[in-house]
């Protein structure tokens, strides 16, 4: 028996990326504070970073349950193709929401957490369509 399945090494690289993403997203705020790219009234980077931590949280209880879903029947696998979705487009929201200069490495970071979500999910609709098989034809004209 291994020691980690398949959905945990999924579960472990959206999770590494998105602490990766969140790492980004701090120095990258941290750096334009210090340039002085914000103006006076913003006199913290935590609201920004919370959200971000917020997303990640959401990301990974979607994938998580996306990827422990029942996989034998269709519908389990139907929904977790829809969760791993709604993961890669809140991801890409969040992305799309920063994309103005000086933040463009945020914008790359939670991008790329998108494109994991969006293979996962691509993954698991292959998985979904292996699995239906085609009823045999049995004669007839």
């Amino acid at each position: 028996m291994a020691i980690c399945s398949s959905r945990q090494h999924n579960l472990f690289i959206v999770g590494a990326s998105l602490a990766l993403a969140n790492l980004i997203a701090f120095l990258t705020l941290a750096f334009n504070r210090q340039a002085g790219l914000y103006g006076p009234e913003a006199d913290s980077i935590l609201p920004p970073l919370v959200e971000g931590l917020l997303l990640s949280f959401q990301v990974m209880a979607l994938l998580g349950t996306a990827l422990y879903l029942p996989q034998g029947r269709p519908a389990g696998g139907l929904a977790s193709v829809t969760l791993c979705g709604m993961a890669g487009v809140l991801a890409a929201v969040f992305a799309a929401g920063w994309a103005e200069p000086g933040h463009y490495p945020m914008v790359l970071a939670f991008a790329a957490v998108a494109l994991l979500c969006g293979l996962l999910a691509t993954r698991q609709l292959r998985r979904l369509t292996d699995s239906v098989h085609e009823p045999e034809w049995h004669g007839g004209v």
